[in-house]
């Protein structure tokens, strides 16, 4: 006679399906025969395009 799985284990099953899946990913390009995915956009790509951006602006504005 088999007994059955106990509760336990059915939630350890399911949270390591869960623990599997991959989380969406924060950028994704496809063109043609170009596929590009990035999964985590790094804190100092942002720092350093807002930076950028911010610099780029002032510069506009005040050579008016």
């Amino acid at each position: 006679m088999q007994s059955k799985p106990s509760r336990d284990l059915r939630e350890d099953t399911e949270m390591s399906r869960r623990a599997e899946t991959k989380p969406p990913a924060a950028f994704e390009l496809r063109c043609g025969g170009l596929y590009l995915v990035v999964q985590r956009i790094p804190g100092w790509l942002v720092a350093a395009l807002a930076t950028a951006t911010g610099s780029g602006l002032a510069a506009w504005f005040t050579s008016r």
